[in-house]
């Protein structure tokens, strides 16, 4: 038993040595797992990166800045208004006569629209004067109503330049404005 003892207590200096190994093993581990996590992280990034360039769609600046050329920023369009003479219209109230006078400008898609509206203007003032006759006060005094107005003339405006030499595409009129709105 004596040897046994001896034998055991002479492997547990053997088996006490590789105990620090562990210790400096576990130091690597962590090294392995630190670079494996900075590896992914880059990884992903330029992933990322090649997902958001080469996406269909891609901005226009990377496909300048492949091409070596600066990219080429289109200045915003400024609005067109042109302006129509004041109208004057009596309202379809019931209990009391009632007018409108309202300045209207109509937003174009361009200049040509411009000079097409001079052309229509006697049919589009006919077809205004004709819609603004049918509004009673107590609409036209909300914003809901005047949005409404402001809305339906827009439209009528493109029913009667429909078919005109340029608005084939699309709606030469987008939009119409009230520089002044007045009921009595």
């Amino acid at each position: 038993m004596a040897k046994a003892d001896a034998t055991l207590s002479s492997e547990a200096p053997a088996n006490a040595a590789p105990a620090p190994s562990l210790a400096s093993g576990s130091k690597s581990k962590k090294k392995l797992i630190m670079m494996f996590t900075i590896a992914v992280l880059i990884l992903s990034g330029g992933g990322a990166a090649a997902w958001w360039f080469l996406k269909p769609g891609a901005p226009k600046e990377a496909d300048a800045a492949k091409k070596g050329v600066p990219a080429k920023v289109e200045p915003k369009k400024l609005p067109i208004f042109v302006p129509l003479e004041t109208f004057t219209v009596n309202l379809a109230d019931r209990d009391y006569d009632r007018f409108l006078q309202i300045v209207i400008q109509l937003q174009v898609k361009d200049e040509k629209i411009n000079a097409l509206l001079k052309t229509y203007d006697p049919a589009i003032r006919h077809r205004f004067l004709f819609l603004m006759s049918t509004a009673t006060s107590e609409i036209l005094k909300t914003p809901e109503g005047k949005q409404a107005l402001a809305q339906q003339l827009t439209a009528v405006a493109n029913q009667v330049l429909q078919g005109a030499p340029g608005t084939e595409d699309s709606p030469p009129i987008l939009g119409a404005s009230f520089t002044t709105f007045v009921i009595q």
